[in-house]
């Protein structure tokens, strides 16, 4: 009963607008997915379904599963805000922003109030306008965050857009959703829980599908795709957690010797950014139900060379790449198979992870290995299928 009466509380201040002339039907809203980067927590119905982001700040969409239902989406968006910046001046940045698109006519700012979110003070409107001829109505609400220490400064963004045919959802939904939100602690990407995991995203230049976790956005990559999270202690850098390598190989080539190829050149790139690097797994593993292998590494800033005490002439010096005192766990698994396209190739999951927990990247690992799958699924090469007593990683 309470959430109910702070649903209604959340949508009063719209009631003058004629949306609101019929009783909508009871909302049932699914468990809120936690945002550990952001430090929010937010759900939607329980009809809706996730939408893998490709955009930098945009951390969620969800429309409905059915084809029936569609007409509504759910945006939700973080951004690094400078010091001069509030919820109000964030939300007529977008909206002058909408003004300047070429497809959207006769916009109009319907309606501006204070709204809380998350026990804090944001600020809310209603807008409506004309996209490619389509009558759309959007129910935005707007939240600055900011901490000293480490120093962070976000504006939350949650958008609910609506057809014509279902603006009658519009502020009971929208009420609904603002109303599950809660702020929980910061925290860097990659220290963050992995999360649910949406559903699977096909790659249909390579031949493979996957699932990756709600809270990460991806874009493709010329040999597979990357998976990041945005970190708002440094300003909402793109910190990427997960890559996909596709890589055309002989016929012959199984998983093993793929994986230790790749493995050494993980460990030269290390070598020219002044890292040490120390295996601490290695082992056959499985793939989407596929034979394959895996490396389990460590990546810490290599020991600063001793200098010669007698003569400071042109002294050692150690590059700043790394930055010190700082370690990651890099876990990769790889199998060898007969493509659909008829090709030889190696797929290739690395999974990065700060600190030097191995043990728990290779768990997120094997959860995402388990949801790999390729198109048609064909039968790998067993990894012992070739002798290879001399090969030693990198050859």
């Amino acid at each position: 009963m309470r959430k109910l009466i702070l649903a209604a509380l959340l949508i009063l201040p719209f009631t003058s607008i004629s949306l609101l002339a019929q009783t909508p039907e009871e909302i049932e809203m699914a468990p809120a997915i936690e945002f550990h980067n952001a430090g929010i927590a937010i759900a939607v119905p329980k009809e809706f379904r996730f939408i893998q982001t490709i955009q930098r700040f945009l951390l969620m969409r969800a429309v409905p599963r059915s084809d029936e239902r569609a007409g509504l989406a759910v945006n939700f968006s973080v951004f690094p805000v400078q010091e001069s910046v509030t919820a109000e001046s964030f939300a007529e940045y977008l909206t002058d922003d909408l003004r300047q698109n070429v497809m959207i006519r006769h916009l109009e700012v319907c309606k501006t109030t204070p709204m809380p979110v998350g026990k804090q003070q944001g600020f809310a409107h209603l807008l409506s306008y004309s996209l490619r001829g389509a009558k759309i109505k959007t129910a935005g609400v707007y939240l600055i965050r900011e901490q000293d220490s480490p120093p962070v400064r976000i504006c939350y963004a949650i958008q609910l857009k609506c057809a014509e045919k279902r603006q009658e959802e519009l502020l009971p939904t929208f009420g609904k959703i603002v109303g599950s939100i809660s702020l929980i602690a910061l925290q860097r990407p990659s220290e963050a829980p992995l999360g649910p995991l949406g559903d699977p995203i096909p790659d249909t230049r390579h031949g493979y599908r996957i699932r990756l976790p709600i809270v990460w956005s991806y874009t493709e990559a010329p040999d597979g795709i990357v998976a990041s999270q945005s970190d708002y202690f440094m300003q909402g850098r793109a910190i990427t957690q997960f890559q996909i390598e596709v890589k055309e190989v002989t016929p012959n080539t199984t998983s093993k010797i793929s994986a230790r190829r790749i493995l050494a050149r993980t460990m030269d790139q290390a070598r020219n950014n002044s890292l040490k690097t120390d295996v601490l797994i290695e082992r056959q593993a499985k793939l989407g139900g596929l034979d394959a292998y895996e490396y389990v590494i460590l990546q810490s800033p290599a020991p600063k060379p001793t200098t010669n005490p007698i003569t400071t002439t042109n002294p050692t010096t150690t590059p700043t790449t790394a930055p010190a005192g700082q370690s990651a766990v890099v876990a990769q698994r790889t199998v060898c198979l007969d493509a659909p396209d008829g090709k030889r190739k190696a797929y290739t999951l690395v999974l990065l992870r700060s600190g030097s927990d191995a043990d728990a990247a290779a768990a997120i690992l094997e959860k995402l290995c388990a949801t790999f799958e390729v198109h048609k699924a064909p039968t790998s090469v067993p990894a012992a299928a070739i002798p290879e007593k001399s090969l030693a990683p990198g050859q």
